[in-house]
Parts: C-alpha cells; sequence; structure tokens
C-alpha cells in the first residue's frame, strides 16, 4: 500500500509542475499585455462659465467651458454644426476623462476665453413642458417638475431622469434615460446648461455615456 502511495504522488509531481508553470506563464503574460490609461490633461480656468476657442488659430475649434469652486470642471468641444463632439469632465482634484473616450495622450491647450455672466438659478425656474427635436428630426415632448424630475411625454422617444444642483455655474447635474430616440444613448449623464446664446431655446442639454454623446436643445412647448 505504502509503495503504491509513492508511486501516486511521484506520477503527480511532473503533472503539478506543469501547472505551476502555466500559471506563472499566464500572469506574467497579463502583466506584459496590461496598457496605461492615456493621460488627458486640459488648461484650468478659474471658477466661472466660459467661451473657450481650441486649435488652430486660423481656425480655431470652439468650445464652453465651466469651472466650479470645489475644482469640477466641464469643456464641451463643439463641431462645425454646433454639436457637441468632446465632453471633457473632471470631478474635484481628480482625473480628467473624456467621452468618446480617448486613445491616446491629450494635452488640451486653450487658445482663448471669454468669460460668461451668468445668474443663480434653481432648478424650480426650469419646471415647465419642453419640445426638443432628435438628430433625425423627430420631436421629443418632455416636462421637468419643481423637483428636477424630467417626465417623458406622448412622443415615441420617452426621456426620462432627474435634474440636481451643480456646483459648475449655469448648469444643473442631469441623470437621463431615453427610449425609441434614435442616437441617443439610453442611459447618460451630463448637464443642463442654461445661456442665452442658446436662445430661442430655454437649455441645452449634453450627455454621455462614456463613448455617445447626446446634443439636445429644449424649447418652452
Amino acid at each position: 500500500m505504502e509503495s503504491n502511495v509513492i508511486r501516486h504522488a511521484a506520477d503527480l509531481c511532473p503533472l503539478l509542475l506543469v501547472l505551476a508553470l502555466v500559471a506563472c506563464g499566464s500572469s506574467d503574460g497579463d502583466a506584459q499585455t496590461s496598457v496605461a490609461k492615456p493621460e488627458i490633461r486640459v488648461s484650468d480656468l478659474s471658477e466661472g462659465s466660459y467661451v473657450v476657442s481650441i486649435g488652430d488659430q486660423e481656425n480655431p475649434t470652439v468650445g464652453k467651458y465651466y469651472a466650479g469652486a470645489d475644482g469640477n470642471r466641464l469643456l464641451i468641444v463643439e463641431d462645425e454644426t454646433g454639436q457637441a463632439k468632446n465632453v471633457y469632465r473632471r470631478n474635484g482634484a481628480g482625473a480628467w476623462r473624456t467621452a468618446p473616450a480617448a486613445k491616446q495622450n491629450v494635452n488640451l491647450q486653450l487658445l482663448s476665453n471669454t468669460k460668461l455672466v451668468t445668474s443663480t438659478l434653481d432648478v424650480a425656474s426650469l419646471a415647465g413642458s419642453y419640445v426638443t427635436r432628435l438628430s433625425n428630426g423627430a420631436p421629443a415632448l418632455f416636462s421637468l417638475t419643481s423637483g428636477g424630475d424630467v417626465v417623458a411625454g406622448s412622443t415615441p422617444c420617452k426621456l426620462s431622469g432627474k435634474a440636481t444642483a451643480s456646483t459648475l455655474p449655469g448648469t444643473f447635474n442631469l441623470n437621463l434615460s431615453a427610449s425609441g430616440c434614435g442616437e441617443l444613448p439610453s442611459v447618460a449623464t451630463g448637464a443642463i446648461m442654461v445661456d442665452s446664446d442658446y436662445a430661442p431655446a430655454r437649455f441645452r442639454i449634453v450627455t454621455d455615456d462614456g463613448t455617445t454623446i447626446g446634443t439636445l436643445l429644449a424649447f418652452s412647448e
């Protein structure tokens, strides 16, 4: 009996050795294939909201920059049609993140900035019924309650969510869900922006899910 146990143990030794080597090799492979996340740097501005320009001085890209006293930052870079092309966001002293996600390091330097005058608002001041148009031209009805609830209207596109106070001037935080709304992300976070530049719209909505950006202008119904 004892000799059989010894023989079985000897048979297992090579197998255990192979398994140990495979495990070690897998760990090394994972370490070798790990890739550092791209580093994102954006020019820092003092508290306030701004119109900014970025890129080539001969043909600059325009954007809106919002800076809170707590270190929160939001930069929306627009394309030639006025739609949000890139969203850069920072919470406090944390790292910047962007949507769509960056594939390489980003060092975004502002060419110019013009500070805007913003008034203090509460979400109740925006309560009412609104209509917006999707990228395909279809309308979407929704309402915003005095408590910040986004309630879907009767159109096929259903928008719902919650708006809350933000430390960024002229904005509110927004969690938004969309159903039957074309290219809009189904679940996204972002901001409501109240700005006279968007008149006759009452406010602008920009949200993203980390990949897809949604841009809407809300008109009082």
